[in-house]
């Protein structure tokens, strides 16, 4: 008599929403440019305090002689 054995699988998937990249583009010794999608781009001189960049738009111009230890990223607000 032949043995014959069943096996199923059953899973769960779950999709999350990756966020865009930044990305960041050296345009000059002292200037760089920012592009992202969608998101609200935020700036922060410490890593700590982090600000909207309310009027900034893709892609971004940033001098860098101004601000030269900033720190960028997106949220999804």
């Amino acid at each position: 008599m032949a043995l014959c054995l069943l096996y199923y699988t059953r899973f769960k998937a779950t999709f999350e929403q990756v966020p865009p990249a930044l990305v960041f583009q050296r345009a000059s010794a002292n200037q760089a440019v920012l592009t992202w999608d969608d998101w609200v781009l935020q700036s922060s001189f410490d890593l700590t305090n982090w600000l909207d960049a309310t009027n900034a738009t893709s892609p971004l111009t940033v001098d860098l002689a101004e601000a030269p230890a900033r720190f960028w990223r997106l949220t999804s607000q």
